[in-house]
C-alpha cells in the first residue's frame, strides 16, 4: 500500500510539471485503474507509471523528467532518437529514477502503429 501512495505521489507531481510547462498529459492504467476499479490508489499493486503526450511533446517531457532525476533506460543518440520516435513498432520510453526505484513509461501511442485490425469478412469496418 505504501509503494502505491509513493507512486500516485510522484504521478500528481509529474502531470503538475507536465501542466506547468503547458504539456498535456493523460494518466493510465496503474493509479487510474486502481482508483477506477478498486476505489483508491493504494488497493492494488503497480511498478511503473505510464503517461500518454502527444507526439510533439514527447522529447520534451523526457528532459523535464531526466531534470527531476530520471534516467532513460535506453541511451540513444540524436540520429538514433529520431529513428525511435518514427518507428512503426516503438510506442514509449522508459525512464528511470534509480534513487526512488521509480519506473515512467512515456507514450506517444498507446500502441505500437504495426498493430491492425483484422476485418471479419463482410465487415463495414473501411
Amino acid at each position: 500500500m505504501q509503494r502505491s501512495l509513493l507512486l500516485a505521489g510522484e504521478l500528481v507531481k509529474i502531470l503538475t510539471l507536465f501542466k506547468q510547462h503547458q504539456i498535456a498529459a493523460v494518466p493510465y492504467k496503474e493509479p487510474v485503474l486502481a482508483n477506477a476499479v478498486y476505489g483508491g490508489v493504494a488497493f492494488r499493486q503497480y511498478c511503473d507509471l505510464d503517461i500518454v503526450v502527444q507526439q510533439e511533446n514527447v522529447l520534451s517531457a523526457k528532459l523535464l523528467l531526466i531534470e527531476q532525476g530520471y534516467v532513460p533506460k535506453d541511451v540513444m543518440n540524436e540520429v538514433e532518437e529520431s529513428a525511435f520516435l518514427q518507428s512503426r513498432d516503438e510506442h514509449n520510453y522508459t525512464l528511470i529514477h534509480t534513487t526512488k526505484r521509480i519506473a515512467v513509461e512515456l507514450h506517444w501511442r498507446i500502441t505500437p502503429r504495426s498493430i491492425s485490425i483484422i476485418e471479419p469478412k463482410g465487415s463495414a469496418l473501411k
